[in-house]
């Protein structure tokens, strides 16, 4: 069952520093530096969610900002880019039930921080706050 590869990962994402907030709907991973993560139980794996508020220009040249999406899901290895319903910048990464393995997870949290970093050096991060 997923649920485990949920408590696996909230133990390994505390040890690397971050704080779990667990309640009936949702669990989140807070830091200090990092992005926070939304943890979810998701088609038979772990589905971890961050956001990036996308200022006005975002909304106001649409087509630029998905252009700017584009480029990064373009260069992602392990990450989903897009806009979400608020057009903000929504950040997904799917995590297989039974693959779970500290050093694994680990290799694969640090390509997800990866992905994440390549947006300050693309033009266009100028959309995001």
């Amino acid at each position: 069952m997923a649920e485990g590869l949920l408590d696996e990962a909230v133990s390994h994402l505390e040890f690397l520093g971050y704080t779990i907030t667990r309640n009936e709907d949702s669990t989140w991973a807070r830091h200090s530096v990092k992005l926070n993560i939304l943890l979810k139980v998701f088609r038979g794996g772990l589905l971890m969610t961050s956001f990036l508020r996308a200022d006005e220009t975002a909304k106001t040249d649409r087509p630029g900002f998905l252009d700017f999406v584009n480029k990064l899901n373009e260069q992602a290895s392990v990450t989903r880019f897009y806009a979400d319903s608020d057009g903000d910048l929504a950040m997904e990464t799917w995590y297989p039930e039974g693959a779970y393995e500290r050093i694994r997870f680990g290799h694969f949290l640090s390509l997800r921080e990866s992905d994440i970093e390549r947006i300050r050096g693309l033009e266009g991060s100028s959309y995001l706050e």
